[in-house]
């Protein structure tokens, strides 16, 4: 089945937010962070027009892997892992915005709106890259 990236990762992101709503930490700095990162993905969310008719469509998988869905939290024991999880589906799903940008028949509209997305991707991951290595929780500044 075929969908539009911008389809992709809009309902990408909305089923993240919800995801990520449902994490439970009794340490203020990761709730912090992940209502950080829920703001971030909502600034996302609000660049990819409701209706995205009109705008053509691009070719998307929506293979729930490839987009690193937000899934079990259950399982995480710990705030390290927490965090290697987190950096692992948001560079996933960094790569698929970068991958549709570079596709072939793209109209302006999705390449503008798809080069915002993939710049805001790319400072949401590289901060949580930064968390990850300096076990320094912070909140995402974007």
């Amino acid at each position: 089945m075929s969908a539009t990236a911008l389809s992709s990762i809009r309902v990408t992101l909305e089923n993240d937010i919800s995801e990520l709503s449902t994490v439970k930490s009794t340490e203020q700095e990761t709730k912090d962070f992940i209502q950080s990162l829920v703001e971030a993905k909502q600034k996302v969310l609000s660049l990819i027009p409701e209706n995205d008719e009109g705008l053509g469509g691009v070719p998307g998988k929506t293979n729930a892997q490839q987009l690193g869905l937000y899934l079990n939290f259950d399982t995480i024991s710990n705030q390290r892992e927490l965090m290697e999880t987190i950096q692992a589906k948001e560079t996933n799903q960094m790569e698929y915005v970068r991958e549709s940008l570079s596709a072939d028949g793209m109209t302006t509209g999705i390449k503008n709106i798809l080069a915002n997305i993939l710049n805001i991707y790319m400072d949401i991951t590289d901060q949580i890259n930064r968390s990850v290595k300096t076990n320094n929780v912070s909140s995402l500044v974007i």
